[in-house]
């Protein structure tokens, strides 16, 4: 049985353009073939597990098209990320990306500086290659991710 999923990740090999493979009223996640970036837009605070489900979509879609080596996640539109989130996302899901899709993998947060402690924007917070860099804004971030430079 061919799911939703498989149609957008086909999509996504044909196409240079952005795809959006998942959106509702709190989160719109998308893949940008070109850069082969994940980006996922954050619009409004919900639970843990909800959140976990959207970053698992992620992975799931990453994982199915292949190549994916740069993330770029935007919470400056969410109230909040609470401290369980921020533990379970620099703990167990970043440290996972690295493990299943390799150590080239970049990761841009935007949003507040404050999350997971990291008050240098542009930079990881504490220089593991775990770590997200955190960006003031979406264009900082992407030109990060396309160049290396902040």
């Amino acid at each position: 049985m061919v799911t939703l999923l498989d149609v957008l990740v086909e999509q996504s090999r044909q196409s240079q353009s952005p795809v959006t493979f998942y959106q509702d009223s709190q989160v719109m996640l998308q893949y940008f073939p070109r850069t082969k970036c994940i980006r996922s837009e954050w619009r409004g605070f919900f639970d843990v597990g909800r959140t976990r489900q959207a970053f698992e979509l992620m992975y799931e879609f990453a994982d199915r098209v292949g190549g994916v080596n740069k993330w770029l996640t935007d919470h400056s539109d969410e109230p909040e990320t609470s401290a369980e989130e921020q533990a379970w996302f620099a703990n167990n899901w970043v440290p996972r990306i690295f493990q299943a899709f390799g150590d080239d993998q970049k990761l841009a947060y935007v949003g507040d500086s404050g999350f997971i402690g990291n008050p240098f924007i542009g930079q990881p917070a504490s220089g593991s290659p775990y770590d997200p860099a955190y960006f003031a804004t979406e264009a900082e971030a992407f030109k990060w991710l396309e160049k290396g430079e902040a």
